[in-house]
Parts: C-alpha cells; structure tokens; sequence
C-alpha cells in the first residue's frame, strides 16, 4: 500500500472511495461491453448494444439535471415495455456479475475498515443505490452509505454531489476523496476543500478487443493476475489457461457437429485439460466425458493380437522411429522375449541389430515372424486384448465416441479403429502425419495439420515441453488387468513432486474456475492470439519466461530441468559439459537465451544447427 496514502487515511475521519475502476472493476475491457453481453443473454446480440447506446443519448440530451437514471435510458429505447423490463433487469443482473473487486484498492478499503473510519462511496453511475450496494457487498465492501448521481441528479463531475456529501456527514471532520478520474476525483474534491488521492487506471483501458469472449478472457487476466502466488501460477493463468479454454470450446463445437456424445481424454496429456473440461461443462449433459488411461506402449500388444502379422509389427516400428533393434521392438509391445527360442541365425538375422525400416521389408523377417512369434503372440496377446476390450467396454466406447488427445501422428486413434473394427473420431492441438496414417478417418485438428506446417515446426522445437506442461503426474499406462477396480497398470512416475509444474497447472485451473460464471456468455473465441502467445514464449522467451518453465523437469530417467543452464563462466572453463547440456536440453531455444541472456534469434539458429 502507498505510504502517502496510508499517512492520509491515518489523518482522515471521513473516507470516501469512488467505486467504479476504483474499489470495483468489471470483467470486460470497457463498460459498454455489457451491452454485448446484455444482446448475448437476450438473443438480440446484434441490434441491442447500439439500442442501448442511441436511448443514453437520448435521455441525456432530454435531461435537464447533471445525470440520469437506469430508467431515464430504459424510457427512450426501442422495445416494448415487456422488452424493456426484461432487458433493464437483464443489465442490472450483468453489471453484478462482472463486477469484481479491485484488490490493489481492497486492501486500502480492509486498511480503513481496520482503522474504524467512516466509510462512504461517491459515484457518478445511473445505476440506483441499492443495486450498487449488492454489487460492493458482493465483493466485500460494507459501507456506510452511498451517494450516486443518478438518486440526486447532481455529478462529482460538476462537483455538486460533493456537496451533498458535506451536508449529511463531513461537518468539521477531516475527508479524504480516492478514485481514479482526474477532474471528478481530484481536483473538484480539492475545489471542495477536501483532501484526495488519484489512484493510478487501469491498464485496460489500451486493449481494443472486439471479440467479446476475448475481451471477457482478457479481461480476467489483467484483473487476477496479481492474485497468483507465483510467476509460474500467473503463467499458467494468462497463457496456459486461456489456451486451454479455446481449444475447449473448439472441442465442444467440434463435438456436436459430429455427434459425438462421448470424449476420452487420453492419458497423460489430456488430464488438465479433462479437469477444466469438467469445470466449465459440468453442468452440461449433452456429452459424457472420461480420463482414458492409455499410451501406445499399452495398445501395441492388443493391436498385434488383433492383426497379426509382421505387417503389424512393421507398422508398429514405424512410429517415430528411424531404426529400431528386433529385441527393442519386441519390448516395445511388452513381450518378454525369454520366453521364446528365438534362433534368428537361419534367417540371417540379428536380434539386437538396429535396423532401417526399409531393411524390414525383406522377407526374411516375415518368416522369422510367422515361423516363431505368431503362435507366441496367440498365446500372450489374448489376455491383454480381452483386459483391454473389457476396459473399453467400461468407458461406454462406441461409434460416436471421439479421442481426445495432443496429437502428433493420431496413433491411439488409428489403433483403437484396427482393434475396434469401427471407426471413430479424434480431435488434436495438431497433427504431425497425413492422413492416410489415421486410415484417412475423422481426425481434426485445431492448431494444425499435415497441411500448415508453421506452427508444427515451431512447436517441434520445444516438443516435451509441451507435452510436459500438458501432463499429468502419473506413470504412462503400461498394460491392463481383469481387475475391475484398476483396470490398468502404470509405471514409475520419476518426478513425483514436479513443484513449478503443478503451480503452471494450478493456475491455468485457476483462470477456468474464474472464468466459469461467465461460461454461457462465451460463444465464438478467437483462439489464434491465445495459440500466437503460447507458442512465441516456445520459441522466443523472455528471460523471465526461461526461468518460469526452465524449472518445469520431465518425468523421464535421468530427470531433468527443460532449460537450466550452468553460467558461461564455468562453461568456459568445461566446454565438453556445455556440449553435453545443450545436447541434452530438451528446451535448446530457452536453455541458450537463458544461458547468453541477451536478445538473439535463437530459433533461427536452432533451427540451422538442426539442418546442419
């Protein structure tokens, strides 16, 4: 709190506070945003707000007194008296839900309240007093008593309301004047004879948002922000949450196109998006959603059960590799190789060899399969293939059900389809693949696909990281059991306590359980600056950025931080070790900017050093 400030309370009898954009701020960018939101909540979006506009300057131009009422407005707008009732209750209803408290001036209201001063409000407002007075009490704020211009028809912009004041409370007391407009705040107060304190705007007011779920959205940040308890909870609130909630309500629309009317969201990426999911839909019944405990490792055995051949197997080793050993590929679908007499010498093959994938195609390894592993996959891939379908079953899985997941290459999705026999559909941040890897089915995407490669380059470059800010803190699905209370198996989690990923995480819950309230009001969201911002910060972060997610660790062995470098100090003197950490960094553009801290085009070079 300001020390100037404080000194003049501690003088002061009579504290008078202004309310809007001071003690109170509304959830939207500039007060005539409620009329778009008043439009939205009575069908009438496009007509209402310039209704609305045109009848205040109607009332004021027939005026005669400093300042009008709700009613004055409401008497020349161009509805029915039905209408106008329902649309004035309508606005009253919305301007105290959009109002919120301005916490900076909150503490200055507790510091007065704690000091026993006399505590009134002065407003230039056409709202009338006792709707004011929910909207403080809503937000903490007792007071005792208002003054508003539209009751008195006098203005603190004249300056008449101040006398008003005067001559019910202040007599020969000491008073203090707080708000934020410079005339009507400032200096008629000191005209008066009184003392007063201009508190600095709100930045707001810069922003021109025309989107209003955007503006909302914005809205939200710039006024609870601050209340965050750290630099990775305020990230995870204005960036991560907002994306979040565009790709949400994507989803949502995405869903009823389609049919949809069952979402899996698949482990481990899409937990903190199911968890706001089920914060801003919960009360809506129209789709049914649940956490699908999955991975590819834990689909490969009941695939190649259901398909197999080499061919499968073959496919299997496609994904994301470039070589892979037949001992690696066996573990990979989670068979134990002991088991089998493997003699690979009469097919002029060797187990732990890493192969090319073209090198698969020799026949050799056709037979090799069918001569010893077939029978042996029979035996072994039932069992995880009747777990599997019998926990499918459990999740209600059927020909409208969609996957939902990060993306990348559709691989769950394609598998569930070969296993399932049926299709059904996926929807993705992005996909690295084209379509004829998902079976050319129902694959959508929402940041990108096979055909803009922008933004998949971009994110490639920081990759984990994005998964990792996405993930939950649990082991990867491993495999599936009979048991009807854990169907599944997972693995070792080997960064169980990930501290600055679960405050980004909190906070991205944070914002959607602020935004939730305003929830029906959202319709149409612009998601390309809540995609714009998330993947700049990917690749070209401030300084301050690299050290909020360069202390996010992966959950993989060895554990590791995305970007902490050592200082070019001790590099300089270990040149060997800088190699090793940059090599090893799986967020190179942050740990370089973190490490040189001046400003370079980071991923241009990243992106050469990759070519080269």
């Amino acid at each position: 709190m300001n020390i100037i400030l404080k000194k003049m309370i501690d003088r002061s009898q009579v504290i008078s506070f202004d309310i809007f954009d001071t003690l109170i701020l509304r959830n939207v960018t500039t007060p005539d945003k409620i009329f778009d939101i008043v439009g939205i909540r009575n069908c009438d979006e496009k007509n209402f707000k310039s209704k609305r506009i045109e009848a205040e300057k109607i009332a004021r131009g027939k005026s005669k007194k400093e300042d009008i009422t709700l009613d004055d407005i409401y008497n020349n707008i161009e509805y029915d008296e039905k209408e106008r009732n329902i649309l004035k209750l309508s606005e009253i209803q919305t301007e105290i839900d959009y109002a919120t408290s301005n916490k900076k001036i909150k503490e200055v209201y507790d510091y007065c309240k704690n000091k026993n001063k006399q505590i009134i409000c002065v407003s230039d407002m056409y709202l009338d007093k006792e709707t004011i007075r929910r909207i403080l009490e809503k937000n903490g704020y007792f007071v005792d008593d208002i003054f508003v211009s539209s009751e008195f028809g006098k203005s603190k912009y004249v300056g008449s309301l101040f006398d008003l004041v005067r001559e019910k409370y202040v007599h020969n007391n000491t008073w203090l004047h707080i708000g934020d407009r410079k005339k009507s705040d400032f200096i008629n107060p000191i005209k008066k004879g009184l003392n007063a304190f201009i508190i600095r705007r709100n930045r707001r007011e810069k922003i021109v948002e025309k989107n209003i779920s955007n503006d909302i959205i914005t809205s939200l940040i710039i006024n609870n922000e601050d209340k965050c308890q750290n630099e990775q909870q305020k990230w995870g609130y204005k960036v991560l949450g907002p994306l979040c909630i565009a790709f949400l309500y994507w989803l949502q629309e995405q869903s009823i196109k389609n049919n949809i009317n069952n979402l899996l969201f698949c482990a481990r990426d899409m937990k903190l998006i199911q968890e706001i999911y089920e914060i801003i839909f919960s009360k809506e019944v129209i789709i049914k959603n649940k956490y699908f405990y999955v991975s590819r490792k834990s689909t490969f055995l009941p695939y190649l059960y259901k398909k197999n051949s080499f061919e499968t197997l073959k496919k299997i080793a496609e994904i994301g590799k470039r070589s892979i050993s037949l001992d690696e590929l066996l573990h990979t679908c989670n068979i134990n190789i002991k088991g089998i007499e493997i003699n690979t010498s009469n097919y002029g093959i060797d187990l732990n060899k890493k192969y090319e994938l073209e090198e698969l195609r020799n026949p050799n390894f056709t037979k090799w399969y069918d001569e010893l592993i077939k029978d042996y996959i029979e035996k072994v891939g039932k069992e995880q293939y009747d777990n599997f379908i019998k926990y499918l079953n459990k999740l209600d899985v059927n020909e409208q059900t969609a996957i939902v997941d990060l993306g990348w290459n559709g691989t769950t999705q394609n598998i569930l389809i070969n296993i399932l026999g049926y299709n059904l559909s996926g929807f993705y941040f992005g996909l690295y693949s084209k379509k004829d890897k998902i079976n050319d089915r129902n694959a959508y995407t929402f940041v990108f696909n096979e055909k803009e490669h922008n933004y998949s380059e971009k994110i490639f470059s920081y990759r984990p990281l994005f998964e990792a800010i996405f993930s939950a803190l649990h082991g990867s699905t491993i495999k599936y059991t009979n048991d009807e209370n854990a169907p599944y198996v997972l693995g070792k989690n080997y960064n169980g306590d990930n501290k600055f990923l679960k405050d980004v995480q909190n906070g991205a819950i944070q914002f959607a359980k602020d935004l939730k309230i305003y929830s029906k009001d959202i319709k149409k969201i612009d998601s390309k600056k809540m995609i714009d911002d998330f993947i700049r910060i990917g690749i070209s972060p401030t300084l301050k950025e690299t050290k909020i997610l360069g202390e996010i660790e992966n959950d993989n062995f060895p554990v590791r931080k995305f970007a902490h470098p050592k200082t070019i100090l001790y590099y300089s003197m270990h040149l060997k070790e800088l190699k090793k950490d940059f090599r090893d960094s799986e967020w190179k553009v942050g740990f370089a900017r973190r490490l040189l801290k001046i400003n370079l085009p980071y991923y241009k070079i990243y992106k050469e050093i990759r070519r080269k």
